[in-house]
């Protein structure tokens, strides 16, 4: 058995993946699915970037809604064959620690190598505890640390930056952790993105919405994607509501200027 709290592999060498079972599924999102603007594209390629220099943990941060997990679906479908579904492994010593288990354990990520040192990719960081958080950047660590990982890349909310904090001082001098803020839509963005939204379910060449609505949306939304979604849709929903009972009005008052005239 594994030493306790280290990453075990299933399913396949584990010289090759350290610590990752592959997975039978991935995105395979369609190019078309994807929102384009420079803001996006210049986070896209400074992430790119960033996983092919020497950096140990990358952190990409956004409020919720804010697209982390679409800007990773991105990145894994625009490379196909690099980016592997898999899961982290963990193994424990005895039924005491097994009690406590860790969310790291079979926790779903995207990894990229063949090496000793595989990147790996893992969503919703925020949700680690501190000593999770530690364990994993500790794995990143070539001197003074298991040195399993190449490359982590988080993907968490804000608030992930104060358990950055408070392990700070634990990390090595030299540890450089690299941030990536990912930033709201403006008010031209928002309707540029809902118009790409519709175009690519091959719904709509135009916004259904008037210039006063887009507002309204995007403040509610505070130009966060999935706010977005949500807040056209309920917009939609109420249109729709709104037709139907025209529709319903016009026809039973469309009946009346006849049968007073039939009734004189």
């Amino acid at each position: 058995m594994p030493p306790s709290n280290t990453i075990a592999h299933k399913g396949g060498p584990a010289a090759a993946l350290l610590g990752l079972s592959t997975a039978t599924d991935s995105p395979g999102q369609s190019q078309r699915f994807f929102f384009e603007s420079p803001l996006i594209s210049r986070q896209v390629a400074v992430l790119k970037q960033l996983v092919e220099s020497s950096s140990r943990v990358i952190v990409v941060m956004g409020e919720r809604g804010s697209g982390k997990s679409t800007l990773i679906q991105r990145i894994v479908s625009e490379t196909p064959g690099k980016w592997k579904p898999g899961r982290l492994i963990l193994s424990f010593r005895n039924q005491r620690q097994t009690a406590r288990k860790s969310a790291l354990d079979r926790r779903a990520v995207f990894f990229t190598g063949h090496g000793a040192a595989p990147t790996v990719i893992l969503d919703d960081a925020h949700q680690l505890t501190l000593n999770d958080l530690k364990r994993l950047i500790h794995r990143t660590l070539p001197k003074g640390g298991d040195h399993k990982f190449k490359t982590v890349i988080l993907f968490a909310e804000s608030r992930l930056r104060g358990s950055l904090k408070s392990i700070a001082r634990w990390l090595p001098p030299e540890t450089v952790i690299e941030k990536i803020q990912i930033s709201p839509f403006t008010e031209q963005q928002t309707a540029a993105y809902l118009t790409h939204r519709l175009k690519a379910a091959a719904l709509l060449d135009r916004l259904p919405f008037s210039k006063q609505q887009l507002k309204t949306i995007h403040s509610l939304s505070g130009g966060l994607p999935g706010w977005i979604n949500g807040e056209a849709y309920m917009l939609l929903k109420k249109m729709k509501q709104r037709r139907i009972k025209k529709n319903r009005l016009n026809r039973t008052f469309g009946l009346l200027p006849a049968a007073f005239k039939s009734a004189g």
